[in-house]
């Protein structure tokens, strides 16, 4: 969200998925953008919430983690509101009032099924690693990738989430590293967000150590990285 954004404004946000774990190469043809599916989905979204709130949706604006796909126009047009490129997070900021709209349809009984429910759903066969790394993609900016934090999101002690994590083969502290460098490649190959946001962004302390992680990942700092995959894009686009 833009940091002057009026506060009686309230955010919609999606964290977009990373891209596949990475290897240090990192051509632009092996890790395929997310940004189509960030759009789609939040197309969705904004389509689903003007069925439900009808003509009380006021959408104020709506951001998006990566630089436009299309003319400018297209997006502004679709939305019918500014749109914010190249920001942390997939967002729509509606106002308050929106959200204030009673759905004259809503069955309340139905509803808290549906939610007891989805809150004891996991997906078929998921192991501890797949969940982490999930936890880790949504909470890193916000937990700083903490275990602790992780293992309170899951429900467990942090040894005992450790215990388990040995018994798959791995632990806490590569899942974490793995994550931050999904991301990191994510955002430098499809936004150009600050550097110092994207440290925030990644749980990391300060932009020194996003460059000297970068260097343990790719071989090179933030800023380079993100030159040559500029260059490698343009070269796909001609």
């Amino acid at each position: 969200m833009p940091p002057d954004w009026p506060s009686r404004f309230t955010t919609a946000a999606l964290s977009p998925r990373t891209a596949p774990s990475c290897a240090s190469s990192c051509s632009s043809s092996a890790y395929p953008p997310q940004r189509q599916a960030i759009d789609l989905c939040l197309g969705d979204l904004h389509q689903a919430l003007k069925l439900l709130a009808g003509d009380r949706y006021r959408l104020r604006a709506a951001s998006l983690p990566h630089e436009a796909l299309a003319p400018r126009s297209v997006y502004a047009r679709f939305f019918g509101a500014p749109i914010h490129f190249a920001q942390a997070h997939a967002g729509l900021h509606i106002a308050r009032s929106t959200l204030e709209v009673h759905v004259q349809s809503a069955n309340e009984s139905l509803r808290q099924i549906a939610v007891d429910y989805l809150s004891r759903l996991e997906a078929p066969g998921q192991n501890l690693t797949s969940r982490v790394r999930q936890a880790l993609r949504h909470t890193l900016g916000s937990t700083g990738g903490k275990k602790n934090d992780i293992a309170d999101l899951l429900g467990m002690h942090s040894r005992t989430l450790q215990r388990h994590l040995k018994a798959e083969g791995t632990t806490f502290e590569i899942l974490r590293e793995d994550v931050r460098k999904e991301v990191a490649l994510r955002y430098l190959r499809e936004t150009q967000i600050p550097l110092k946001q994207l440290t925030d962004v990644l749980g990391l302390s300060e932009e020194s150590a996003l460059a000297r992680s970068c260097r343990r990942w790719f071989g090179m700092p933030p800023s380079q990285l993100r030159r040559l995959e500029t260059v490698v894009q343009g070269r796909d686009v001609v």
